[in-house]
Formats: structure tokens, sequence, C-alpha cells
């Protein structure tokens, strides 16, 4: 999975040095914007700092270049998605529950929803770049500039605007929890969402949103660990498959809801 998004983000790079070449300047704007995603799990599996300088740098005259036009939400949340990238991710216990098996590795890729400590170890006895103030300044900037610009009457904004909001309601917490208030604004954007987004992230608000109904939690039972998995597979991916799990069991657990985990458990064991 690694290798997939090194390669991924080689490929656009490249991409994005062809078309600036020919002057292909909207070529250029979506290639560029597709550098800075791809980057993202990269640096959340390996961070090096020249990944990291190059995607920054890129990402800052894609937003320059996006200013004033509806490319410009999804290239500020790219910059800020980059930045919480260096402090890497975690599903917040699916990987204790996992255990040896690794069942919910993919979660580590998932840069925009998960954490992980400040300090982490690396190969060859160095460092990678730290998640320090300086870049919690600049993904909380980036990110309400994002909310600012979304334009919740488009169904690009309206699609956007949850993600942007989870996002910003982690890194508005200092405790590596999620900041309520922003939590619950993005829960609202969700249901008020035309298109659907990844199935992992109502279940990450559930558990994040402390007075969240109980009834929505069946409703969750029913339309995710009660859909067909192969369609869901084909539809989302094995990465979103397995935060889905890890964030299923942990409501479970944190809500003692038992047939919500043997719907999960029993949806998993029918995953190929």
């Amino acid at each position: 999975r690694g290798g997939e998004a090194g390669l991924l983000y080689v490929y656009w790079r490249l991409v994005t040095e062809v078309a600036e070449e020919c002057g292909a300047d909207d070529v250029w704007a979506e290639a560029a914007l597709r550098t800075v995603e791809s980057a993202a799990p990269v640096l959340a599996e390996r961070c090096e700092r020249s990944v990291f300088e190059e995607a920054d740098a890129l990402a800052g005259r894609l937003i320059a270049y996006a200013e004033g036009s509806p490319g410009l939400t999804r290239a500020l949340l790219a910059a800020a998605r980059l930045r919480l990238a260096v402090r890497g991710p975690e599903d917040l216990g699916g990987d204790a529950y996992a255990g040896e098996e690794r069942t919910v590795k993919a979660a580590q890729l998932a840069a925009d929803l998960y954490r992980s400590p400040l300090h982490r170890p690396w190969f060859g006895g160095a460092w990678p770049l730290l998640f320090d103030g300086r870049l919690r300044s600049e993904a909380r900037q980036l990110l309400a500039r994002a909310a600012e610009s979304d334009d919740p009457e488009s169904e690009q904004g309206r699609a956007l605007r949850p993600a942007i909001l989870v996002t910003l309601a982690q890194v508005l917490a200092e405790d590596g929890g999620v900041d309520g208030e922003t939590a619950r604004a993005a829960f609202a954007a969700l249901f008020e969402a035309r298109a659907a987004g990844p199935p992992d992230l109502p279940v990450f608000l559930l558990r994040m949103v402390d007075d969240a109904p109980a009834t929505l939690v069946d409703v969750v039972r029913g339309n995710v660990f009660g859909s067909d998995v192969s369609a869901f597979l084909a539809a989302h991916g094995g990465a979103v498959a397995a935060r889905t799990v890890g964030q299923g069991v942990n409501l479970a657990r944190e809500r003692a809801d038992r047939p919500l985990l043997r719907a999960v458990l029993d949806w998993s064991d029918r995953s190929p």
C-alpha cells in the first residue's frame, strides 16, 4: 500500500511538470492537486522532508492559482492534510483490536481522520518532521479558510464540508480528541450533504458526538454493516473498509452495543 502511494505521488508530480512545460494550465492545476493529495499518505508512511517541502511548495502555488475559483477549497484542504500527515495517522484504537493480524493496518494511511503520538521513531536512527506548533497553526488556518471559502450551496461544497470540519475538529483539540462544537457541525453537515462521503466518517462522528441519538447507530448498523461487502469494496476500496471496521468495533465497545459488534464482525468476516 505504501509503495502504491509512492508511485501515485511520483506519477502526478511528473504529469504536473509536463503540463507546466506545455502551458496547459487546467491540466497543471488538476495534476498539482493530485500530487499534493497523494503526498499525504506517503508522508504518513515515511515522513521524508523532501516530499513535504516539494508538495508544500506546489500546494502554495496551487492555492494562489485557484484563488476565487471553486477549486480553492480542495487545494486548501489538501495543504492542511499534508501537515496532518506529518504527525502520522492512527485509528483511535483499531490497531489494538487488530492485534498481530493488523486487520486495520490500512488505517495508518488515512492522514485526514486519524492521529498518532507527536514523536515517532524512524529507521536509520533519524527523526522525521514533527507536528509542531507551527504546523498545527498552519493547518488550523488552512482549514478555517477552506471552511470560509466553501460554497454550501454547491454540490462540491456540501460534499467537502464534512471532511473539512471533522479535520478542523481534530486540529482544534489540544488533547488528541476533537473539538465538540466543530464535530457536531461536521455531523450536521454530513447529513445535509447529498453526495455520500466515506462510510467510516459517520461511524467516526458517532463516536465523537456524545449526544448523537442511538437510532443513528441502528441506521449505520443497517446501512453500512448490513451492506453487500463486495459492492462496498468495489465502491470504496479496502482501506476505507478497514477503517470502517476499526471504527465500528470501537463504537460498539464504547456504547456496549453487542448487536452492533456482532454486525461489524460478521460483515468483516464476509470480506474476501
